[in-house]
């Protein structure tokens, strides 16, 4: 009895054309998201990245569900705190507003302009931004702040805003067209001035989808601008460490 090979069947010669064609395919998908997306890493295995871009595009639903998960992840962070007693001239005052904590009983916020800043609560306040260092008195287990760092500041983008509601500290998308640099007296380092109509509110904290500090809001001769996060726990820290 002669034995030979174990038969192996042939693979068509259109099968590998198809097979290369699609190769060749997912690669040029790939080479295009770079192109497009640049600020976005790159991942080993490109073939998720470029099926997720074939994929039906993000509905209301799924940014909600994004912003929900995102609210559990900062809640620890987040906190309101009632405004300063007193007026200064004819200044109103927010009745409440928006802090994000450095540690567990330390926070950090921003005191508007015509406040009374003689408050037993505050450990550190500078004068010319109104950035202030305030005790929290129910301290929590928090997760430490990362700041953002853009790779193209003038692109467009959604971040997360903090706003003041009747149960905490909530989160809402923002459209930001463009952050362009701007220089500034009252910080150490340069400013992101937004588009004129950004529906942003000084002393909210900005947030990107994934937890990074992007900012804090703040009113800018006439404009408003983001203070980058870096920037924000940066001065922080220099009033903490300030007698």
């Amino acid at each position: 009895m002669q034995t030979g090979s174990p038969y192996r069947p042939r693979v068509s010669r259109e099968t590998r054309l198809l097979l290369a064609a699609g190769v060749m395919a997912v690669a040029a998908l790939w080479l295009l998201a770079r192109i497009r997306f640049p600020e976005r890493p790159v991942t080993p295995n490109p073939v998720p990245s470029v099926l997720s871009q074939l994929a039906t595009g993000p509905k209301y639903d799924d940014l909600a569900s994004e912003i929900a998960q995102l609210h559990a992840r900062l809640q620890p962070s987040l906190l309101t705190l009632d405004a300063p007693s007193g007026v200064v001239g004819s200044v109103p005052t927010a009745p409440r507003r928006t802090a994000i904590r450095l540690r567990d009983d330390l926070a950090v916020t921003l005191i508007p302009s015509g406040s009374d800043r003689n408050d037993a609560s505050i450990l550190g306040f500078d004068a010319a931004s109104g950035l202030a260092l305030v005790r929290v008195s129910s301290p929590v287990t928090t997760l430490p702040l990362v700041p953002w760092t853009p790779r193209q500041p003038q692109q467009s983008r959604y971040l997360v805003a903090t706003d003041v509601s009747p149960n905490g500290v909530s989160l809402r998308p923002v459209f930001v067209g463009s952050l362009d640099p701007a220089e500034s007296a009252l910080w150490s380092d340069p400013l992101w001035v937004v588009p004129m109509h950004t529906d942003l509110a000084p002393g909210s904290f900005l947030f990107t989808s994934s937890a990074e500090l992007a900012g804090l809001v703040i009113a800018n001769s006439g404009r408003l601008a983001l203070v980058p996060g870096a920037t924000v726990l940066a001065e922080a820290e220099r009033l903490l460490a300030t007698p």
